[in-house]
């Protein structure tokens, strides 16, 4: 799958990650 990776305050990287990562998504309410 592909997640939104944030190395940074405005740096946002889109990677292909393992499905198992979903499982711990980096989102913020």
């Amino acid at each position: 799958m592909k997640a939104a990776v944030y190395e940074g305050p405005r740096t946002v990287s889109v990677r292909d990650v393992p499905d198992a990562a979903s499982e711990h998504p980096l989102r913020r309410p």
